[in-house]
């Protein structure tokens, strides 16, 4: 993706199709040598997840953005962490932090949502949204990052969380959202719901970054099976 850069220490470096990719795994700069263009893809920190039968936290959303225009020295690339869980009954997981790469135009991948957990505690909006906790009928978190200014939300990528099952004998959280897909809606009372897709980047990074190649899966959500 970039071609002809300086590294940080915190970078890995490889070679994909027509350009040299750089990885950024902690907050650092990239500063440019002769590249005019640019593939620029970042995603946030994802949601923590809720406690007990807690719904779980959504994915970091993503923002990919195939020509950015490069034509600054250096940039500077913040790298956001994942949110912590929650740890009683009643609150929600912590939200991801976001993920900015700053330039002529400054590109923020927005963090996930937390997920609620059993008491009533409804799944954070976020990147992609938390799921609801298990055993009421609290509402998923949204996904937030299509609704960003300029290319964040043009180029960004997130999907709703899902509501959580109640009933007897047990209770099933709802999952988190992804970067790909919103959970499909199986899960019961018994067995918490998968977490939504995250988005496939094999095409333009190969698979030997992210899970090979994939970015920004939604959490799969607790359950407890009362009595079961």
């Amino acid at each position: 993706a970039f071609t002809d850069c300086a590294r940080d220490d915190d970078e890995y470096v490889s070679t994909v199709a027509d350009g040299t990719q750089v990885n950024f795994t902690a907050t650092g700069t990239w500063t440019r040598g002769s590249a005019a263009k640019a593939k620029i893809l970042i995603v946030a920190g994802g949601g923590g997840g809720g406690y007990d039968a807690g719904g779980a936290g959504g994915a970091g959303g993503l923002v990919y953005v195939s020509g950015y225009a490069v034509t600054g020295t250096s940039y500077t690339v913040t790298i956001g962490t994942g949110g912590a869980g929650d740890t009683g009954p009643g609150g929600t997981g912590a939200s991801g932090v976001d993920t900015t790469f700053a330039g002529d135009t400054t590109l923020t991948a927005k963090g996930g949502g937390g997920g609620g957990s059993t008491s009533a505690s409804a799944g954070l909006d976020g990147g992609s949204g938390g799921g609801s906790g298990g055993a009421h009928t609290a509402d998923k978190g949204d996904a937030t990052q299509g609704s960003q200014a300029g290319d964040s939300g043009t180029y960004g990528y997130g999907f709703d969380g899902i509501e959580g099952a109640s009933g007897s004998p047990g209770k099933g959280g709802g999952g988190g959202g992804g970067a790909g897909a919103a959970p499909t809606a199986i899960w019961n009372t018994t067995t918490g719901s998968a977490g939504g897709a995250g988005k496939d980047m094999t095409t333009p990074f190969g698979t030997g970054v992210g899970e090979s190649g994939w970015f920004a899966g939604g959490g799969g959500a607790a359950s407890v099976s009362n009595g079961a």
